[in-house]
C-alpha cells in the first residue's frame, strides 16, 4: 500500500492486519489475497448504486458487447455505460459495486473451480468514486471463514496480474473514492508499484495475506 508517498504494510499476515508506515519501500513478491476498506473525510451525495458486471478478462475498451474490469472502473467513475451493445458495462449511479462473472477457458484451477487472470496493458484508470469491487462474486468462488491463526480458506477466482505493467499499482484510489472497498481479489506481479495506492486524504483499514500459489 502506498499512503502520501509512505509505505503500509501489515504488520502480520493472518487475520485482522493493522498497518505500519515502513522508510524503506514494500514490494511483494508473492501473490497478495487481498481485502481492503478505503476510508476518507470527504461527503458524497447519495444516489442508488449499480451492479457493473465483468464478463470478460479482455483488457480493451469497446462497444464489442463486453464489460472488462478497465471499463467497469470508467463506468463507476463517470456513471456512463462503456457502449449500447448487450453485454457492456451499465452506467454507475453513485456508491456501485463492481461483480465478475467470467465465463469459457480458465487461466487457472482453484478448489476445482474456474478461475480467470486478467493482465492490464495499462495502468487500470484510477477510482474515483466509492465502489466495491468485488471478486468473491465470480461463480464458484467463496468468501474465507477461518480466524487467524487458521489458514485462509476461501477460494479465490479472479487474478489482476501486473506481468505486463512497469511502476503501476494494480488499484489507484483518489478523489472522492472513500469508503471504497477491494475483496477477494488475487494481486500477483505488481513487482515494481503496490497493490493498492492511497492517495491523500484517504486512509485504509485493510486485511491482506501473502501467498506462494493463488489457492492462498
Amino acid at each position: 500500500l502506498n499512503y502520501y508517498h509512505k509505505k503500509l504494510i501489515p504488520s502480520q499476515i493472518n487475520g485482522v492486519i493493522k498497518l505500519k508506515h515502513l522508510d524503506k519501500p514494500y514490494i511483494a513478491q508473492r501473490s497478495t489475497i487481498f481485502n481492503c476498506w478505503i476510508y476518507g473525510y470527504k461527503t458524497t451525495e447519495v444516489h442508488a448504486a449499480s451492479t457493473i458486471t465483468v464478463n470478460s478478462t479482455a483488457d480493451t475498451t469497446a462497444d464489442d458487447g463486453e464489460c472488462t474490469l478497465r471499463e467497469a472502473i470508467t463506468a463507476a467513475n463517470d456513471d456512463t455505460a462503456s457502449g449500447a451493445t448487450g453485454g457492456e458495462c451499465i452506467a454507475g449511479s453513485g456508491a456501485d459495486t463492481i461483480e465478475f462473472n467470467i465465463s469459457g477457458t480458465a487461466d487457472f484451477i482453484n478448489n476445482s473451480e474456474d478461475g480467470y487472470t486478467i493482465k492490464p496493458q495499462s495502468a487500470l484508470p484510477d477510482i474515483t468514486q466509492q465502489v466495491t469491487i468485488d471478486g468473491y462474486s465470480q461463480p464458484g468462488a467463496q468468501a474465507n471463514t477461518a480466524v487467524a491463526p487458521n489458514p485462509f480458506n476461501g477460494t479465490l477466482l479472479i487474478e489482476i496480474d501486473g506481468s505486463n505493467l512497469s511502476n503501476n499499482s494494480a488499484f489507484t484510489l483518489s478523489g472522492s473514492s472513500n469508503n471504497s472497498a477491494l475483496r477477494g481479489l488475487i494481486i500477483n506481479n505488481f513487482t515494481s508499484g503496490d497493490a493498492v495506492q492511497i492517495l491523500p486524504a484517504l486512509t485504509a483499514a485493510c486485511r491482506a495475506r501473502l501467498a506462494m500459489k493463488r489457492a492462498g
